[in-house]
């Protein structure tokens, strides 16, 4: 038997939004597959053209209009999944960074192991479960069809839920291991420009190269660290007598495609 909570969730989605929400909430999908983004279109796009059509402004809004709106609508459903409460804000670029790790993984992880193997799974999944309750709205003539929407809703926040938390799984152990590359390379850099020798006849070329290399990998580190953070890396080569960077650099606390897949 179903749990009262359960079928009680459920009225409560159908009434308070496919049902009195139902036009606006279809249109939104229609919107969204006009102008945004579906598997099948991710799937035959070069991974490139797909991480540039990802970050277009517009499909960032249309997305974010009716994935919101999908959120909401389950918003009385998570009780078939009480772990999902504890993700109150979802962002939209996360999940649009799911049609790169489901349709094009090879692209985004350099080595597959259990965790990327997770997430490829989980991306897989919500986007099948997405897709088809987009489906399901679209061709909803009225309220009164909304019953296997509902039930597919509740099923994408479960999903969704699972893609996440594999998301942030991957995302903690990927982030330690990039910023140990970058702290290494940072070094090697800033090793490397101290040894220069202002005699040499290509000094000037060497440091430029040097310090525009730091840099770089300064506005990597930046977008994925607090700027306390990368001083104690700072503090950590003057408490062994080695100079600091030279270069310093201060980057908006904003988030994009690439740096949420970076770190």
């Amino acid at each position: 038997m179903v749990p009262w909570s359960i079928l009680k969730s459920k009225k409560v989605i159908r009434k308070a939004v496919l049902t009195l929400q139902h036009h606006r909430t279809q249109k939104l999908v229609i919107d969204a597959r006009k102008k945004g983004i579906t598997s099948t279109v991710a799937k035959n796009l070069p991974y490139k053209e797909l991480c540039e059509k990802l970050h277009g402004l517009e499909l960032i809004h249309v997305s974010k209009l009716i994935f919101h709106r999908v959120c909401i609508l389950t918003e009385d459903g998570v009780s078939e999944c009480p772990e999902a409460a504890e993700y109150k804000v979802h962002n939209v670029r996360i999940f649009l960074a799911s049609y790169m790790i489901a349709w094009h993984p090879e692209k985004v992880f350099g080595n597959q192991g259990d965790l990327e193997h997770k997430l490829i799974k989980t991306a897989v999944e919500m986007l099948r479960i997405f897709d088809t309750l987009c489906d399901e709205i679209t061709t909803c003539d009225n309220w009164m069809d909304t019953k296997e929407a509902v039930d597919r809703a509740i099923m994408f926040r479960c999903a969704l839920h699972d893609y996440e938390s594999a998301f942030q799984d991957w995302k903690s152990v990927d982030e330690k291991n990039v910023v140990a590359e970058i702290k290494n390379a940072l070094n090697a850099l800033q090793d490397s420009d101290d040894n220069l020798i202002e005699s040499d006849a290509h000094f000037y070329y060497y440091r430029s190269n040097f310090r525009s290399e730091k840099k770089r990998l300064l506005k990597t580190l930046r977008v994925m660290l607090s700027a306390d953070k990368i001083q104690m890396i700072q503090d950590e080569r003057a408490c062994k007598g080695q100079s600091m960077y030279t270069t310093v650099v201060e980057v908006s606390g904003g988030i994009n495609l690439t740096s949420i897949l970076m770190g």
